[in-house]
């Protein structure tokens, strides 16, 4: 089962509202003993400054710190074991803080939870869906841009990390690994050997594809323990990739989006960047263009019309809009 639960705002209350199906979240502590997460010299450096690297913040509770990345304009994904008690197998008491690309130890873009959404109250059993999706009682992203999401299959993948932990300047900056790899995949869980310590849980694997856009291909979640067969420094790490989360970043996106949906519509011309898509992904070309300072409006163009793959084309402008069967449009208002 995957859990939903509001923080009832205007009753000054937190309320657990539903249940419904899907996969869960990581957590901050060590996982057993055998935690190995450096590998030889740590090839951490502290986080540049810029996008994409301001989507990446701390995900603050009573029970201690781990690492989000914002998705959407206010939807930020981590771990369930950063927000579920491991004593009661529910959310922790006090709720869920994010800080905004925390720098020096400080945040100018806090926001609570309203909504958290994960995939089982037990991570350390369930580590396949140790997965948490938060929605914001602030639009973040409008400020600090966020990452698309991109489900690749195929290993080793060369991706980069960033992560929050005590072990690296006190916790007042996060750590960034520019390349590391994900070696294998068992089920839902990515096996790779990015540098990590306790903090880091929730922090990105991600790639940057279609023109410079940064998409999570996964989530750090713990360090190896016994359930991960054939142990090495090769595979020491464990991150997570599983569908229900992709499918429920997509519907919390969705449901919270900022720019409008224009169905059937083409605004040709006044392009100034395009990029090829993979699947039928138009939210990636809406998110590419809310995230984009010199975008005005978009034009998702599905597959086979242009080419084999879908095509996102941005606008410095707001072309007169027609009708077109299949296309997809939107405008800054």
């Amino acid at each position: 089962m995957f859990h939903v639960f509001r923080s009832a705002k205007r009753l000054g209350a937190a309320v657990l509202l539903m249940s419904i199906a899907a996969c869960g979240s990581q957590s901050d502590h060590p996982v057993s003993s055998e935690t190995k997460a450096i590998f030889g010299t740590d090839g951490r450096s502290p986080k540049p400054a810029g996008y994409p690297f301001t989507t990446v913040g701390r995900v603050v509770t009573n029970k201690g710190s781990c690492t989000g990345t914002l998705v959407g304009t206010n939807v930020v994904v981590t771990n369930a074991h950063c927000v579920i008690d491991s004593a009661t197998k529910k959310l922790v008491a006090g709720g869920v803080r994010f800080e905004g690309d925390l720098r020096d130890g400080t945040s100018s873009n806090k926001a609570k939870a309203l909504w958290v959404w994960w995939g089982t109250n037990d991570p350390d059993k369930f580590q396949q869906s140790d997965w948490a999706v938060l929605e914001l009682d602030q639009d973040l992203g409008n400020r600090l841009g966020w990452m698309g999401t991109r489900d690749f299959r195929t290993y080793p993948m060369s991706v980069s990390n960033i992560g929050y932990t005590s072990s690296y300047q006190n916790g007042k900056n996060a750590g960034y690994s520019p390349s590391c790899l994900i070696h294998e995949r068992q089920d839902d869980r990515l096996l790779h050997d990015c540098d990590t310590l306790p903090g880091h849980s929730g922090g990105p694997l991600y790639v940057m594809i279609d023109g410079g856009w940064p998409h999570l291909v996964g989530i750090h979640s713990r360090g190896y323990n016994e359930t991960i067969s054939e142990y090495s420094d090769e595979k020491a790490n464990i991150g997570l990739w599983p569908a229900a989360l992709m499918n429920k970043i997509n519907d919390v996106v969705r449901r919270n989006t900022v720019l409008p949906l224009e169905l059937n519509t083409d605004r040709g011309g006044q392009d100034y960047r395009n990029f090829e898509l993979e699947g039928e992904r138009y939210i990636d070309c809406q998110a590419a263009c809310q995230n984009d300072n010199s975008c005005r409006a978009y034009t998702y163009v599905p597959p086979g019309v242009q080419g084999a793959k879908a095509r996102c084309w941005l606008k410095n402008g707001v072309p007169t809009n027609r009708y077109t069967a299949g296309m997809i449009s939107g405008v800054k208002r």
